[in-house]
């Protein structure tokens, strides 16, 4: 005797005994079909393509025979690494009564590129625990540089009437995906137009007879995004012109 699928409760069964020649009246024999818990079954498949620091989603849908009209009963908990940048964005949404929704949500940022291994667990709350095991595979963004620095102070000053020529080495970059300088010095700097000076590719040449402040707008690239302008300050020293 197989109960049918997700039913419990009282059975009856008619029986009949057969002696060879003839057949009893029918036993109705009574049984009890105990109610075992049925755990919820996540039917999402795939999780989508994620973007660097791109914000993103992925619906959750899952199921449970038992499942109520308004699925206060379920919790949903996300593990491994991609958890370190995705997490239950709001409460479980009910497509119809024993089919649920709930989303997943956030935003990967350069730690998280390698962060891809999801796991979602689904529990009803009667010890029935659903899990599904995701992918997410993050596409890098480049991500442009920015100069936070020149780290020669000695290399600040020029004479009047002189030049100074700059090297890339003598500053500091922040970028999270590529190598400074050894990505960086191909391109080298670019020296932007300013007052009282005129450039020459790095090198830098006061007007004739100014001295005082420069402020010199300059950029890096590292192969694919330019920095924003980094303002060097730099002193013209005031030299006796003969008579």
């Amino acid at each position: 005797i197989t109960p049918d699928a997700n039913y419990h409760g009282p059975l009856t069964v008619p029986v009949t005994l057969h002696d060879g020649g003839d057949e009893s009246a029918p036993f109705n024999l009574s049984l009890d079909v105990l109610s075992v818990n049925d755990i919820p079954v996540i039917t999402t498949s795939d999780a989508d393509e994620a973007t660097e620091e791109a914000a993103y989603s992925m619906n959750i849908d899952f199921t449970d025979v038992e499942g109520t009209l308004y699925g206060l009963e379920f919790t949903v908990d996300v593990s491994g690494s991609a958890a370190e940048w995705l997490s239950v964005g709001g409460d479980v949404s009910v497509n119809e009564q024993g089919s649920y929704s709930v989303l997943i949500s956030g935003t990967p940022d350069d730690e998280n590129l390698d962060e891809n291994n999801l796991v979602v667990s689904v529990s009803d709350g009667d010890d029935g625990v659903g899990t599904a095991s995701f992918y997410v595979n993050i596409v890098p963004v480049n991500d442009a540089p920015e100069i936070t620095g020149y780290v020669d102070d000695m290399v600040t000053e020029v004479n009047e009437d002189g030049q100074l020529t700059l090297s890339i080495y003598l500053f500091t970059v922040d970028d999270p995906d590529n190598t400074f300088p050894g990505d960086y010095v191909a391109q080298g700097l670019t020296v932007y137009e300013g007052d009282h000076y005129t450039f020459n590719g790095q090198t830098i040449t006061p007007d004739e007879n100014y001295h005082g402040e420069l402020i010199v707008p300059i950029t890096v690239n590292d192969g694919t995004n330019e920095s924003e302008p980094f303002d060097l300050s730099l002193t013209v020293l005031s030299i006796n012109d003969l008579p």
